[in-house]
């Protein structure tokens, strides 16, 4: 460089060359008067001068560009007979590259481009479960780094993790796509939610009585089933009945447990109903005639038209019956709801005449 520098290497020597025989770091600083300058360089070995690094994957209709990590002087040579340090590679094979120096030699790297591995995809996940529980599906693949995509029926998609996690609400098929970055994968799975369920026939209270009926007509879901009825107290009316009769009014709750443990929760109302109520006014016998009593008979509840019937007498509609000697009489009320009722009736004989004499 001239007159007037002074140099200094890293080992301490000071002349304005340095030779190098092994790879590692070398600098050197140099000062002119109040100037200083140094810089710093990497010496590699020519053994290691050639690195087309790791194996690589190709997609397909992609390119892979193949060039060594550092450029070293020489002539480069592919295995394919292309020249130049780079290469574009358009299908998978055998890549290998030739560096000739003419003073260090010849040197060979080889990197190997795979074709994409088939994606081996399954989901792991029951394929039914009660409404309302929570169900999980997990995909399992032997190939790493993938990424997943859930749809439902519907096309939605629902999740992008490797485990699917949802309340069980309708039945639906789930499908998850895995990629890799370059192939795709589908799986699916049908997933059914079980509803058990029963049809149950009501029979409303009539004529005011204790006569109401449920019985279930119908059973769906995984046999056998557990039955519990309660009232509206919560009190057991009955366990595994299919019928129940002679209900009074009220409200009534089953619970229906299936095999798979799912369950159906429904309640029934027993409604109330009116029977037959009347007042009777009673005409008893006076003393001047033997049949001249009577009954006067006036509905209160019940569902008219009405029907009157005494003594097993032919029935009629109007609530009179008069010249009633005295005695005991069974009355027979009928209205149109079929409801009926009977009461005993008496007739009193008129009281016999007193005199009192006065002296």
């Amino acid at each position: 460089m001239g007159d007037g520098f002074n140099y200094l290497w890293q080992d301490g020597s000071t002349l304005d060359t340095f030779v190098v025989n092994t790879s590692g770091e070398y600098s050197v600083t140099v000062v002119q008067g109040n100037c200083i300058g140094s810089d710093t360089i990497q010496v590699q070995e020519f053994s290691a001068a050639l690195d087309l690094g790791p194996d690589q994957t190709i997609c397909v209709g992609e390119n892979v560009v193949l060039e060594p990590a550092e450029l070293f002087p020489g002539d480069n040579t592919w295995n394919d007979g292309t020249d130049g340090p780079t290469l574009q590679v358009l299908q998978p094979g055998t890549y290998i590259l030739t560096l000739s120096n003419p003073v260090c030699g010849t040197l060979m790297d080889t990197v190997v481009i795979n074709p994409v591995s088939d994606i081996n995809l399954s989901i792991a996940g029951p394929s039914s479960a009660c409404e309302g529980q929570d169900v999980s599906f997990l995909v399992g693949s032997s190939t790493p780094g993938l990424s997943y995509s859930w749809l439902n029926g519907a096309g939605e998609v629902i999740g992008d993790m490797e485990e699917l996690s949802l309340t069980a609400t309708d039945s639906d098929t789930y499908t998850v796509f895995a990629t890799d970055g370059c192939g795709v994968a589908i799986d699916s799975i049908v997933f059914s939610v079980m509803n058990p369920a029963a049809s149950v026939q009501l029979i409303t209270t009539t004529c005011g009585l204790t006569n109401g009926q449920l019985s279930i007509e119908n059973l769906t879901g995984t046999p056998p089933f557990d039955l519990e009825w309660t009232d509206e107290n919560g009190t057991l009316v009955a366990l595994d009945a299919q019928e129940l009769s002679d209900l009074a009014p009220g409200d009534y709750n089953l619970l229906l447990t299936d095999a798979a443990a799912c369950t159906f929760n429904d309640s029934y109302t027993i409604d109330d109903s009116e029977g037959i109520s009347v007042t009777v006014a009673t005409q008893d016998l006076s003393c001047v005639n033997p049949t001249d009593g009577g009954f006067t008979i006036t509905p209160l509840t019940g569902t008219a038209p009405f029907s009157y019937s005494l003594e097993g007498g032919t029935p009629q509609a109007e609530g009179f019956f008069t010249n009633l000697s005295a005695g005991d009489y069974e009355l027979l009320i009928t209205d149109a709801a079929a409801c009926d009722t009977s009461l005993m009736l008496t007739i009193n004989a008129a009281p016999d005449p007193t005199a009192t004499i006065h002296a």
